[in-house]
């Protein structure tokens, strides 16, 4: 069962939690309240690790589980983006790529998740 994601759709989510993070880093240099980065980082990460889990998943079950995590995660990142943009954290042009790659996570992760529940 294990192998299921192709590399690129893993390395991207790799690519998005680092810029999540990097938006972190700079909201905390400017010393931006914690419990929302911190929320940002853990939800913002956690959809790569749960997508990274669901590749070793030992079975369609599983795999679908945490395709489902993730994606709440990435709804989660959308709510804190939201909130960042709306006060003025971090201007919106240094979150558009953050922002862009969240609806596209959210779009594969719908396909898969769908894919895999009608051959189910």
């Amino acid at each position: 069962m294990a192998g299921r994601l192709q590399a690129q759709t893993l390395d991207r989510t790799t690519a998005l939690g680092v810029s999540v993070l990097r938006a972190a880093e700079q909201m905390s240099k400017e010393r931006r309240p914690g419990r929302i980065v911190d929320q940002f980082i853990g939800s913002g990460t956690a959809i790569g690790a749960n997508m990274h889990e669901a590749d070793e998943a030992m079975s369609r079950a599983d795999f679908i589980k945490s395709l489902a995590i993730a994606l709440k995660e990435a709804n989660e990142t959308q709510y804190w983006l939201k909130l960042i943009i709306a006060m003025d954290y971090l201007p919106q042009a240094k979150l558009a790529n953050i922002e862009s790659e969240l609806n596209e996570h959210k779009a594969i992760l719908k396909t898969l998740i769908a894919r895999s529940r009608q051959k189910a």
